[in-house]
């Protein structure tokens, strides 16, 4: 069956519930749990942002998601093996981190109302190199 499982997470409150239910079915095999989390964006600074030093709100802000993504899991029955998070390609992430850490399996949810999810959950499903299950959230 499944041993490391992979959850993509959006740092709303349907992420609890995804959590919780990937958790939850982590359980019924005995596997691991990964977190991730992948702002949407840019990975690098712009000159101008360094010019207008504007680096430190970015640190500001990636210290905030961090703790918001760590407060997220925080109280699981079974705590993630590791904690992810970077910026960029959604997708593109998605799919090279299930590779490196050679995850099983990976639980997205996708929102009723929220195209954006649903377009990289399309994204994902076509490169992806294991099973994907989408949760309704």
């Amino acid at each position: 069956m499944y041993k490391m499982i992979l959850v993509p997470v959006d740092l709303t409150a349907p992420s609890r519930a995804l959590l919780q239910r990937a958790v939850d079915f982590a359980n019924t095999c005995n596997a691991s749990i990964h977190v991730t989390y992948v702002e949407p964006g840019v990975s690098n600074y712009s000159l101008e942002d360094i010019e207008i030093e504007l680096e430190s709100v970015h640190e500001a802000n990636q210290q905030k998601r961090l703790q918001q993504l760590r407060d997220l899991c925080a109280d699981l029955p079974i705590p993630p093996e590791h904690i992810y998070m970077t910026q960029g390609n959604v997708a593109g992430h998605l799919i090279q981190l299930a590779s490196a850490i050679h995850a099983d399996l990976v639980i997205m949810g996708e929102h009723h109302s929220f195209w954006h999810m649903q377009h990289i959950n399309r994204q994902v499903e076509k490169k992806l190199n294991c099973d994907l299950l989408t949760m309704v959230l």
